[in-house]
């Protein structure tokens, strides 16, 4: 191969590797990037210069602590978080119920009051001259007929 086309080769396979990231700062890189078997990257990703050599001394909680919270980086960026267990998807879910012996604001807000004391109830409205009361609530945690028993248990009658 001649030196022009030598040069021509060297100029297109370092742009290539510019586009994949990879800077080669001097020609020789690629003349002696031919006798490479393996590659050695550190745990950011980094080429090592591949001899090892104390930095300094770190205090073992110290190294503990920078342990814990590069496996938290780690668990929680856009790529690896996906290894985390998802948390279940909350179902809200809405019930509007008939309380036949709701009279005033004063019922309305007993009953709102005893509902959200119960598990998996979110927010509870009435309107007692159309005497129905309106419950959001997860559906995961609670269900219609339980929302009934403890409106029921406040003393009123649901439907």
């Amino acid at each position: 191969m001649t030196p022009a086309a030598t040069a021509k080769v060297q100029y297109r396979i370092g742009g290539m590797a510019a586009e994949r990231g990879i800077l080669m700062r001097a020609g020789e890189a690629f003349q002696v990037l031919k006798d490479v078997r393996k590659l050695v990257f550190d745990k950011t990703g980094t080429l090592t210069a591949g001899k090892p050599a104390a930095t300094g001394l770190v205090h073992p909680v110290w190294a503990m602590i920078a342990m814990a919270a590069s496996v938290t980086a780690v668990l929680t960026n856009s790529f690896a978080g996906r290894l985390l267990p998802r948390r279940s998807v909350r179902q809200r879910a809405a019930l509007e119920v008939a309380v036949g012996n709701m009279h005033c604001e004063h019922c309305v807000d007993t009953i709102r009051k005893g509902l959200l004391e119960v598990e998996g109830v979110e927010a509870v409205s009435g309107d007692p001259v159309q005497k129905r009361v309106s419950v959001a609530y997860r559906s995961e945690a609670i269900g219609p007929e339980g929302i009934r028993r403890a409106i029921r248990a406040h003393g009123y009658d649901a439907a």
